[in-house]
């Protein structure tokens, strides 16, 4: 979808400006495309992790849940592309 956008003039740039614009900084791009299509407030990552986080650790020991919250940080401070696989194996 992205790709797409892209080719019609709204790449990630555009779409981070945009961001900037409706104070959405810290949101991921599904939220400034929801904001434009539906007039939908923005959610930050970090609200979105935190409503979510019991679910994503539900049925996961504690050094699972360890490494969950070490990639769920590295989310909420850069974005879903930090958590590209071909980062992944940097980060880890």
């Amino acid at each position: 979808m992205l790709e797409g956008l892209a080719e019609k003039g709204y790449g990630t740039e555009q779409l981070r400006e945009i961001g900037k614009l409706i104070e959405a900084e810290n949101s991921d791009f599904y939220d400034i495309l929801a904001y434009i299509a539906f007039a939908r407030p923005p959610v930050t990552r970090a609200e979105r992790v935190e409503t979510c986080r019991t679910e994503i650790f539900n049925g996961y020991d504690y050094p699972q849940q360890e490494f969950l919250n070490f990639a769920l940080d590295h989310y909420v401070a850069r974005g879903v592309e930090e958590l590209d696989t071909a980062k992944l194996p940097q980060l880890i």
